[in-house]
């Protein structure tokens, strides 16, 4: 008779399994320089004040927190036209 459990101790052991691994990732040169400039801005420097980024942080979590998960294939109405459906 075959184990009930044996499925699921299949999938936790391919689970565990390490991945192989990907190798470094490879930025073009216009990507770079687009992350230099942006890490050159003031407002990324040291000691420059980041405190609203937790004000937009939990403003974010204040506003997804009643949302309600759709099953898959459910049309969900927007309040705004969907991109493909503006005039060009």
């Amino acid at each position: 008779m075959d184990d009930p459990n044996r499925k699921a101790r299949e999938a936790r052991d391919r689970a565990k399994k390490p991945l192989p691994p990907e190798g470094p990732t490879v930025s073009s040169s216009e990507h770079l320089r687009s992350m230099e400039r942006a890490e050159r801005l003031p407002q990324n420097r040291p000691g420059t004040d980041k405190s609203w980024t937790q004000r937009v942080l939990d403003e974010w979590a204040y506003s997804v927190a009643d949302d309600k998960r759709q099953p898959p294939g459910r049309a969900v109405s927007l309040p705004w036209p969907a991109l493909s459906q503006r005039a060009a």
